[in-house]
Order: C-alpha cells, then sequence, then structure tokens
C-alpha cells in the first residue's frame, strides 16, 4: 500500500513538472495553444515607456523649489497606483521629471493622463471669469446609471463645504432663462442629463443664455445652465454616451476614471509639457534569457546526476522530487502575476541552491529532524522575495513557506518508506 502511494506522489510530481516545462496544448483555429499561463517580465527585462516632461518657464514666476518638483513627484506617484500601475520609476530635478513605465496596451492612456497639470475650473462662458477651481473638489468618482439604452457613466464630482455654498450660488446666477426653456420645447430638443437634470449644451444655444464652462487644464468637458438651484455640492458630468457594448463601456469607465484619479488628487503645483515619449527597449534579450535558462538547467541537471550517482535509488526519487519542486515553483509564479524582474531571478536562483542543500541532506539521512527545515525554509522566503514588491505580504510569505515546508516533508516521508 505505501509503494502504491508514493508512486502516485512521483507520478504527480511528474504531471505537474510537464505542465509546468512543457505546457498543455489544445488545438485553436489550426494551431495549437498553451493553455498554461506565461511569465510577466518587468521593465528591466521587457522593456518600458520613458516619458520626459519639463516645467513650462513664464515670465514672472518664481524660481521652482524642490518643494515644488517634490509635490508634483508625489501627485504622479498617487495617479499611477490609483490607476493600477504595479511597476514604474520616476527620477525627479527642477530641470525635468521621467517616469518610466511598463510597455503594454494600456500605456498611452497612463502617459497620458499621469503628466496631465489636472487644473480644474468653473469659468464664465463669456467672460471667462473663473468661479471654481481645484481648492472646491472634496472627491471625485465614477458613477453609473443603467437605462433601457444601456449603461451611463458619469464622472461624480463633490464639493467641499465652501465650493458647495459657492456652487449653490453659481446654479442661481447660471440658471436656464425661460427664453432657452421655451426655445427647448420648440425645438423638442430636451438635453436633459437624467441624474442632475440640467440642461445640456445643445439645449441652451441662446447667445443671451448665460453658462459655465467646466474644463481640466482649459479642455472643456462640460457647458450649461442649470434649470434648478443644487444644493448637495454634487454634480454629475457625463463624459460618453449610454451604450449596451461591453468594450465601449469598459473605454468609457477607464476615460472616466482617469479624469476622477486626476481631480482627486489635485494639480501639479507647476505646469509641465511634454518633451520626450518614447520606448526603450531592455538590454537583455528574449534570447539571452533562454540561453541563460539553459545554462542553469544543464547545471541542475549535473548537480541531480550526481546525487543519483552518489545515492543510487534514494538520489533518484529525491531528484525527482526536487524537480517537482522547481515545476510548482515556477507554476506559481505565473499564476500569482508576479512581474519577473533582474533581482527577482536573481532570488528564484538562490531559493533552487537552498532547497537544492535541503534535498541533499534528505537523501544523505535515512532520518532527519524536521524541525531543522525550518530556518532554511525561512531562509528560502526572505531571498524568494528579493524584487518582488508585489506580493511581498504576509500572507504570501505564510503561503510560500508552507509550499516549501510541506514538499520537502512529503519528500521525507517517501524517501523513508
Amino acid at each position: 500500500m505505501k509503494k502504491v502511494k508514493i508512486a502516485i506522489i512521483i507520478l504527480t510530481v511528474i504531471l505537474i513538472s510537464l505542465i509546468s516545462f512543457a505546457g498543455v496544448y489544445v488545438q485553436k483555429q489550426n494551431r495549437m495553444e498553451n493553455q498554461v499561463k506565461g511569465y510577466k517580465l518587468g521593465m528591466n527585462l521587457s522593456g518600458y515607456r520613458q516619458i520626459r516632461i519639463e516645467p513650462v518657464k513664464q515670465e514672472g514666476e518664481a524660481e521652482i523649489t524642490d518643494e515644488d518638483v517634490n509635490k508634483t513627484k508625489e501627485i504622479i506617484q498617487t495617479r499611477l497606483e490609483k490607476l493600477g500601475v504595479g511597476e514604474y520609476l520616476i527620477r525627479t530635478s527642477k530641470e525635468s521629471i521621467v517616469i518610466e513605465l511598463k510597455e503594454d496596451d494600456k500605456t498611452n492612456y497612463l502617459a497620458s493622463n499621469t503628466v496631465m497639470q489636472g487644473q480644474f475650473e468653473i469659468i464664465d462662458k463669456k467672460t471667462k471669469e473663473v468661479l471654481m477651481t481645484n481648492e472646491h473638489i472634496k472627491l471625485a468618482n465614477v458613477l453609473y446609471n443603467n437605462t433601457q439604452n444601456g449603461t451611463t457613466v458619469y464622472l461624480n464630482i463633490e464639493f467641499t463645504k465652501e465650493g458647495t455654498t459657492k456652487f449653490e450660488e453659481i446654479t442661481k446666477s447660471y440658471a436656464t432663462t425661460e427664453e432657452t426653456k421655451q426655445k427647448r420645447e420648440e425645438n423638442n430638443n430636451f438635453g436633459l442629463d437624467s441624474l442632475t437634470g440640467n440642461s445640456t449644451t445643445a439645449a441652451t444655444e441662446d447667445l443671451n443664455q448665460p453658462k459655465i464652462s467646466m474644463q481640466i487644464d482649459g479642455e472643456e468637458i462640460l457647458s450649461q445652465s442649470f434649470d434648478n438651484p443644487i444644493t448637495s455640492g454634487k454634480i454629475q458630468v457625463t463624459l460618453s454616451r449610454s451604450t449596451r457594448d461591453n468594450e465601449t463601456l469598459q473605454e468609457n469607465i477607464q476615460q472616466a476614471s482617469a479624469v476622477a484619479v486626476i481631480l482627486d488628487n489635485g494639480k501639479f503645483p507647476i505646469k509641465y509639457e511634454l518633451k520626450e515619449n518614447e520606448y526603450v527597449n531592455s538590454d537583455i534579450t528574449i534570447k539571452m534569457l533562454v540561453t541563460f535558462s539553459i545554462i542553469i538547467a544543464v547545471i541542475i541537471l549535473i548537480a541531480l546526476s550526481i546525487l543519483v550517482v552518489k545515492y543510487k535509488m534514494r538520489g533518484l526519487i529525491a531528484s525527482i522530487l526536487y524537480i517537482g519542486l522547481i515545476a510548482l515553483y515556477l507554476l506559481i509564479i505565473r499564476y500569482t502575476n508576479v512581474e519577473l524582474t533582474i533581482e527577482g531571478i536573481a532570488g528564484i536562483l538562490i531559493v533552487f541552491i537552498i532547497n537544492y542543500i535541503i534535498t541533499l541532506r534528505i537523501a544523505q539521512q535515512k532520518k532527519i529532524i524536521q524541525e531543522d527545515l525550518i530556518p532554511i525554509a525561512i531562509a528560502t522566503i526572505a531571498f524568494c522575495f528579493i524584487g518582488w514588491s508585489q506580493i511581498a505580504s504576509l500572507g504570501m510569505v505564510m503561503f510560500w513557506g508552507a509550499v516549501t515546508l510541506i514538499y520537502h516533508m512529503i519528500t521525507i516521508k517517501v524517501l523513508d518508506n
């Protein structure tokens, strides 16, 4: 019975190893596709987008201070984190700020939104008088409204106590005139926002109708008058039309979320302009990584061959289980969305070495005190997280430690039976 259990364990390990190293292929549209998830490479392995912005120098303005630069860097970091960017690098000086982002399908979107100054203004559309600014914003987020026509995405802006009072005064001062209302009815063009009940640009073409213009960095996102005073201190801005198409909806959500993040974290203390936006290739190519992986594999095979020659069947079983542990590690790396970096690969190699030492000790002794594995497992965990800040949480540390410890305890039981 024990031999059957051992055989099942070894066959399971071999299966895991085949899945990890060879993959699982399924035919799709006349070609075979590997269903096992691939590795995610970090910026120093896959290349990155380099964005450089420089302050716009205007006559009469004070010199840029370190405080201005640090504040701008802090705002950029907050924007990137709220937009879901895990890996980035920011280098700052008074002359320029350089941002490095991983290159993927979101990079253009991130680049354009990260470097915006974020200057919010509500102005009189005719006189250009500034009525409200960023200091009046308390919160900005995204809302949704489902109708028969589909889902509409709204940018929700909540004002501070002072901003609420000021905005109420604006909605009274820029009330929709009776003449505009009459023209709207005549044209059968209601143009009403489904959440606010306010008339939109299309409904207020009367030149005598006073209107406000809501702008971000000088770009208008709303132009309207108000049918009723708004006392809640909130306004919802429609940034796109209702849609039933999921892809379009996700794009609308992405756009609204970016604007919300920009408004929610304040504007740059100084104005910057984009000077560089280009892709930078990594010095390490895929061919180099493949070659390096082959070299490591050959070294591991030589080390395991020595184990087999020296300890015969015990060494063979220990070697099979060691390969299975490596295969399990590599699967976990792929399915926990770890982005591999040069530092991370160095950590992985140290993990392999430590676990080979454990396997060697198990092969040498018929009995081993399981408590002896604890300090080695802790060391394994510590080295395992070199360069892996994305998953360096207590839960993940415990998970990796448990995997290492349990696997070697299984190895001990298999060899001792």
